[in-house]
């Protein structure tokens, strides 16, 4: 689904690659800023996938 990419690109990646770029500079607030951000983004991003699912099951109930 489209919510899995877009938190991905949105919210995962961004922060991952603060943390890594400026490794070892970054104040520790910074740090844990960008990774609530992240884990936002992987519990919206699996929370996508499981409505995605759960609508594919629902419809494929209704088809036969």
């Amino acid at each position: 689904s489209g919510g899995i990419g877009s938190s991905v690109l949105a919210f995962i990646l961004p922060g991952i690659f603060h943390i890594k770029l400026d490794n070892g500079t970054l104040p520790t607030m910074v740090i844990v800023k960008d990774v609530v951000i992240v884990i936002t983004g992987v519990v919206g991003g699996l929370t996508s996938v499981v409505y995605s699912v759960k609508e594919i099951v629902d419809i494929s109930r209704n088809v036969r």
